[in-house]
């Protein structure tokens, strides 16, 4: 038997909306009745959307954004959320989305 080697896949930047499976690079500050909160904001964070790191609508609220775009959106944190402070309550989330990058396809790799 041959080992398989598996490998993070590549991206390469786009310039255009940005779509399910993208990496996109972001900087976002979420505020609870417009105060910030502990563990809601990061500045050039990187997430592929559609990987589930982040509550889906939030990162459904990124699908369709532009490089440069900022935009502020809503959700509802769950019930069960780990953070007590947010769970079960609306914050208010500001974003830039600062890069869209697409995975590149790698072609075949012949048998060995």
């Amino acid at each position: 038997m041959r080992p398989c080697a598996v490998s993070a896949p590549s991206f390469e930047n786009v310039e255009r909306a940005a779509q399910t499976s993208d990496r996109v690079t972001i900087d976002f500050i979420g505020k609870l009745d417009g105060v910030p909160f502990e563990g809601g904001a990061s500045n050039n964070q990187t997430i592929v959307l559609g990987g589930g790191n982040m509550l889906a609508d939030f990162e459904a609220a990124i699908v369709g954004m532009l490089a440069g775009e900022t935009k502020s959106f809503d959700i509802t944190f769950p019930e069960s959320y780990h953070g007590k402070e947010i769970a079960g309550k609306q914050v208010t989330f500001t974003l830039t989305l600062n890069r869209v990058e697409q995975p590149i396809i790698p072609k075949s790799m012949p048998n060995l």
